[in-house]
């Protein structure tokens, strides 16, 4: 599922509606940084753990999340589905910089992903069938 809107995600109807029949959730926010690095979050720590050793076999730089961006609270929109708990991704800027040719992050550059976003997309996936193992 993706929910992109003008409107905060996390207050946002029609994410939260869509986000109550899911099962599983891994929601990508972004900050500002100059080191290229991911914080995780959220309240699955079963799914914690396999993104962050899976980020980091492949080579990434995965942390726990700073508390402010830590999605914690059972509100927070990535918590919000059947189990009651998700995984929250929060990229810096540097790290979705490395995803485009020539670290344009603009929207007209989106299709001109690097090796490094296809690494990163696969250690994701890793670690979606690492849990479901």
């Amino acid at each position: 599922m993706t929910c992109t809107s003008p409107q905060r995600t996390s207050t946002n109807p029609k994410c939260l509606d869509l986000q109550a029949n899911m099962v599983r959730t891994v929601s990508w926010h972004g900050f500002h940084g100059t080191e290229k690095v991911t914080e995780i979050g959220g309240l699955d720590e079963d799914f914690w753990f396999w993104m962050e050793v899976s980020l980091q076999h492949a080579g990434f730089a995965a942390i726990d999340a700073a508390p402010a961006r830590a999605g914690r609270s059972p509100e927070n929109v990535t918590n919000r589905n059947l189990a009651g708990r998700g995984v929250q991704l929060e990229l810096s800027t540097a790290q979705r910089a490395a995803f485009f040719r020539n670290g344009d992050l603009s929207a007209g550059n989106r299709t001109n992903t690097t090796d490094e976003f296809h690494r990163y997309v696969e250690a994701i996936q890793v670690a979606c069938r690492r849990l479901l193992a």
